[in-house]
């Protein structure tokens, strides 16, 4: 998945891992995305449900892949065949339409090999002919050498998807992303609108799938209003709260503010963090004018070697901006990763809330967790998270104007405890809109060679 950028996950996660030295493993199985392909009547169970923890082989892989294109009664029906001589009596009709059509081939030109495991590669492959790439120039020299970066590039799998062992849940995430895929010839927007004019899935149906692309589509036109913001302030708090038996408690709190504007030389910066914990409160204070640096009790000039440890502030007057803080595009989540997506109106502005998977609050809490430098990653690789909801507030406009993030319920050493981290995030001003003020007590700083750090 694109990753939400460093500020906010950085918060989050001192927030969540502040008092959590072990946290126990999940597998993810995701469950919600069979579901939903269940629901939209491509996808069975086995006798013991979805079984989706066991790995794939081809001929159940090219069975899946069958179903998800709504083409399992016309294999039965149709006059279709296969030159393979190893494939079992109930894979045939499969086997023999995904031939026909071109989605499968053999591992020779008699033999299937049906028992072998499907690989990822495997799997994209067949998606991807089916969604009308074949061998090209635009491709490579064959789509099988190429599908997973080519498969990346449309939007059809992940690194996620592709670590570890390919089990059917990632067989069902991966169809579920390329439900929402356009296909090669540009006739259909998705996937999914091909599978409803063929009849394989009803309107009324995909309407909760449709009304989902629909919704992250303007997220995605939010998001992109910000791609380029050079100039910005913004102000964002966490709280953590926690309960013991019946007693509940507040543990962190952290709020800050960050406005940045300028060019090149002249760019400046203010960053005010003020944070509450175990340790007793916290102040810090960064500012950037005039040629100096102001941080601690001392004054650096920008050309000083204090100051270029912290260049990244001044590598912001190159490129994007904005979104070296916070990323807006939660559209970027893969489609496997989001449970619900649903909109309301809340003081003149739209409120767009995401409620993330298992897969995906589990994928957004160990990106949280690596950001976090001076934790031990070892034993935090595996936390679980239970819920992440996310809320996107945007204007008339369609400018985004604040974000907030919310989780609950993480597991400690083999239990679970309730956890609340409450994290908003708003924008004050970008562009022009943008005011600098500085405290009056800058020249009370002592003046540094910029060679010793405080």
């Amino acid at each position: 998945m694109k990753k939400m950028k460093k500020v906010i996950l950085t918060l989050v996660a001192l927030a969540i891992v502040i008092c959590t030295p072990v946290i126990t493993a999940s597998a993810e199985n995701y469950e919600d995305s069979a579901q939903q392909l269940f629901d939209l009547g491509l996808f069975r169970g086995t006798d013991s449900g979805f079984n989706l923890e066991s790995a794939p082989d081809r001929a159940q892989a090219v069975t899946m892949l069958v179903r998800l294109l709504g083409l399992e009664e016309e294999a039965f029906d149709g006059d279709y065949t296969h030159p393979f001589e190893d494939v079992p009596d109930w894979a045939s009709p499969y086997v023999s339409i995904a031939y026909e059509l071109g989605y499968t081939t053999g591992v020779t030109d008699t033999l299937f090999d049906p028992d072998a495991l499907c690989s990822a590669q495997m799997y994209v492959t067949f998606i991807l002919r089916a969604l009308g790439y074949t061998n090209d120039d635009a491709i490579g020299d064959t789509l099988y050498n190429e599908a997973i970066d080519f498969g990346k590039k449309v939007g059809v799998v992940d690194d996620a998807l592709l670590a570890g062992t390919f089990l059917r849940g990632n067989m069902t995430a991966v169809s579920c992303m390329a439900l929402a895929v356009p296909t090669a010839d540009g006739e259909y927007d998705t996937l999914l609108h091909k599978l409803v004019a063929d009849g394989a899935v009803s309107t009324e149906v995909a309407a909760s799938l449709f009304s989902r692309y629909a919704l992250l589509g303007e997220l995605a036109l939010a998001g992109a209003g910000l791609d380029n913001v050079r100039d910005f302030a913004l102000s964002y708090t966490v709280n953590v709260e926690t309960a013991i038996g019946d007693n509940s408690m507040s543990f962190y709190f952290e709020h800050t503010n960050l406005a940045m504007a300028g060019e090149g030389a002249d760019r400046e910066l203010a960053y005010y963090q003020e944070k509450e914990g175990f340790t007793g409160n916290t102040i810090k204070e960064t500012y950037i004018t005039d040629g100096y640096m102001y941080h601690g009790e001392y004054r650096y000039p920008m050309d000083s070697s204090v100051a270029r440890q912290l260049d990244h502030y001044r590598s912001l007057s190159a490129g994007t901006y904005f979104s070296e803080y916070m990323d807006l595009s939660l559209y970027n989540f893969p489609l496997y990763a989001i449970k619900t997506v649903a909109k309301g109106i809340q003081d003149g502005l739209a409120v767009y809330t995401i409620e993330l998977t298992a897969e995906g609050s589990n994928m957004l809490l160990a990106a949280l967790i690596r950001l976090v430098s001076d934790v031990d990653i070892d034993t935090l690789d595996n936390a679980t998270c239970e819920s992440f909801e996310i809320k996107l507030y945007v204007n008339a406009n369609g400018g985004p104007e604040k974000l907030k993030l919310f989780t609950n319920t993480v597991s400690i050493a083999g239990n679970q405890m309730p956890i609340t981290v409450d994290t908003e995030i708003e924008i004050i001003a970008t562009g022009n809109d943008v005011v600098i003020v500085f405290p009056d007590y800058l020249d009370e700083y002592i003046e540094s060679d910029g060679e010793v750090w405080p």
